[in-house]
């Protein structure tokens, strides 16, 4: 493994510089990591970085050798502040391995530590075939990764890491107050899961929706989103996707599915669906103003970002006016 390392030219990917390292590293597997207490941990990751490996199987602890899973707990490098599309890319002279996002279950929004739940399983059908992939904020974020393979992958492994920076749509201005974000209404049926984020990427406990409740002012019919939630002034921004998207919060109470898998770590998101071509249009609506916008879930494991600002309300504007020209005339005297 490669400790220090020079880097390349700077690539412009969106609005985001990332760093190519001219030297990539390679980071070795090593026996028993059969199981999330027993993986490997290995920190620093950077794009064109490697995992490499052997495992003719998918059995997991008790068992032990070749013929078990591979586990990884894998810590990235910080990035500069922004979103990030990471995909674990396999590749091997004798195709055939799966890999996967290890996470947590979740029953009725409770976290059920020490399981090991799949979030993602990848699939020789994607293109490129087998890769992992989700989003981080350059945070450094971690996860469980997990290698399986059968009797015929009897050659090495190679697991790639790649990373693109991901523009988020603009969604406008809405004033402070009650805002609902809903993808239903829309001319589509796809079952859609979002969660909201503050101006520094920390997801917001409760701000998400998997399935509309009549608690959370919806029908709770179908399986389409409806988020209604108090927000002060500040940038914000939203994932959305095919259910399952998860982060490493707990569903809220008036989320009406609350059994899905979370992830270990905070600071990534990710959907676990094959899925794609799908719409995912939805409103957001303020105030005094409601807009639509267009969204799709174009590939697999695809989560589409938008963000938007919160303003002042009128009636505080005024206030704050009101005391700043108070301050200027004591000034005066």
């Amino acid at each position: 493994m490669n400790s220090a390392r020079p880097f390349g030219l700077l690539t412009c990917l969106g609005a985001v510089l990332v760093a190519v390292p001219a030297i990539a590293a390679d980071f070795y597997e090593s026996e028993d990591n059969n199981n999330k207490m027993q993986a490997n941990a290995f920190g620093g990751l950077v794009a064109g970085d490697r995992i490499l490996g052997v495992t003719t199987g998918a059995l997991v602890y008790p068992n032990s050798g070749l013929a078990t899973a591979d586990y990884f707990r894998l810590s990235l490098a910080g990035l500069n502040s922004g979103i990030y599309r990471h995909r674990l890319v396999i590749d091997s002279n004798t195709p055939g391995h799966t890999g996967s996002i290890r996470g947590l279950t979740q029953t009725n929004g409770v976290i059920n530590t020490s399981t090991d739940a799949l979030l993602q399983q990848s699939s020789a059908s994607t293109n490129p075939s087998r890769f992992n992939q989700w989003y981080g904020f350059g945070k450094g974020e971690s996860l469980y990764y997990r290698v399986a393979g059968q009797s015929s992958t009897t050659d090495e492994y190679r697991v790639r890491l790649e990373t693109v920076a991901v523009t988020p749509m603009n969604l406008g201005s809405y004033m402070a107050g009650q805002i609902v974000i809903s993808t239903m209404n829309q001319n589509h049926s796809t079952d859609t899961d979002l969660w909201v984020y503050d101006s520094s990427f920390n997801a917001l406990p409760g701000f998400g929706n998997d399935k509309n409740s009549i608690l959370g002012g919806g029908t709770g019919v179908g399986d389409q989103s409806r988020l209604a939630r108090t927000y002060a002034p500040g940038r914000y921004y939203v994932a959305l996707s095919t259910s399952n998207l998860a982060n490493s919060l707990a569903s809220p109470a008036d989320d009406d599915y609350r059994s899905g898998a979370v992830t270990d770590f905070p600071d990534m998101i990710l959907n676990g669906g094959t899925d794609a071509g799908l719409r995912l249009t939805f409103s957001i609506s303020g105030l005094n103003d409601s807009n639509t916008f267009s969204a799709h879930k174009g590939a697999p494991y695809d989560v589409f970002f938008g963000t938007f600002n919160v303003v002042p309300e009128p009636a505080s504007m005024a206030a704050l006016g009101l005391g700043v020209a108070a301050l200027l005339r004591r000034k005066r005297k």
